[in-house]
């Protein structure tokens, strides 16, 4: 299995995501980034480093790419139907990816591997009021990153 590596951003003179290479270099003292796409010849997008998000190379339920940034909703099932819905953002942190809830964080890859019915419902940089989180220790800093965007 080739592990498919790309990003995707919000251009800075844009309001939809563009798939590609994520690079960041210096120009005129000051930092940049770009996703550059190679659909039809390449082509270079600024983008906002706030919208930039890897992909994770897991698809939810309805075969749609997760990136981290996106808004996911999900089920628990245990056999004693104490059935749990939660509706997390992912997080990428010590090598792996989380889904970060509301007081708690699963491993995305497990919650994938269980079946667990998740759909990507929207991004953070689309819609962080569709997320009420609270500050997680091992995911700290996100309330801030959510919190300082600008939608």
């Amino acid at each position: 299995m080739d592990r498919i590596i790309k990003f995707r951003g919000i251009p800075v003179f844009g309001k939809d995501f563009v798939y590609g290479y994520y690079n960041v270099y210096k120009s005129e003292g000051k930092t940049k980034h770009e996703i550059i796409t190679q659909e039809n010849g390449v082509t270079r997008y600024e983008v906002d480093p706030k919208t930039v998000g890897q992909f994770t190379g897991l698809h939810d339920k309805n075969d749609v790419e997760i990136y981290g940034g996106d808004i996911v909703d999900y089920t628990l099932f245990d056999a004693m139907d104490n059935d749990t819905q939660y509706k997390g953002v992912i997080e990428f942190s010590g090598g792996v990816y989380w889904i970060e809830t509301d007081g708690t964080s699963h491993m995305l890859y497990d919650v994938i591997m269980q079946d667990c019915e998740l759909e990507v419902i929207v991004n953070i940089y689309e819609n962080k009021s569709l997320l009420e989180v609270k500050e997680i220790p091992q995911f700290e800093g996100t309330l801030d990153k959510l919190n300082k965007l600008k939608i």
